[in-house]
């Protein structure tokens, strides 16, 4: 093994092994994406030709998006925006999300053993 194939000394990643995370995101990207079309297509398209009604397009559209969430998270590429934009966007929207948890449950009454 190469010195480049070893962690650090401060147990970072090597080289190695973030290329071989790297590959597997978008091995797992490319697969998320095939399912997430496929379901999509079939549901537009069953709902376009009369195949489900209104009340099932409707309740597997909530399904969905309960497996799936937001593509991008916080934002729409259809907005026109630069990637740069798009992954600003994507951060503020995920620290919004988490400065909202943290207060959820920071707010909450919860005993604390030993207290």
């Amino acid at each position: 093994m190469s010195d480049s194939d070893q962690p650090d000394s401060q147990g970072a990643l090597s080289p190695r092994e973030v290329s071989q995370w790297a590959e597997q995101e978008v091995t797992n990207s490319a697969k998320a994406f095939e399912l997430r079309k496929k379901e999509a297509t079939e549901l537009a398209t069953q709902y376009a030709a009369g195949e489900i009604s209104p009340e099932e397009a409707n309740r597997r559209l909530v399904a969905y998006d309960r497996r799936w969430g937001e593509a991008i998270y916080g934002v729409s590429a259809a907005e026109n925006l630069s990637d740069k934009q798009i992954l600003d966007q994507i951060d503020q929207a995920r620290s919004d999300t988490k400065r909202a948890f943290t207060a959820a449950i920071t707010s909450r009454d919860i005993p604390r053993s030993g207290r």
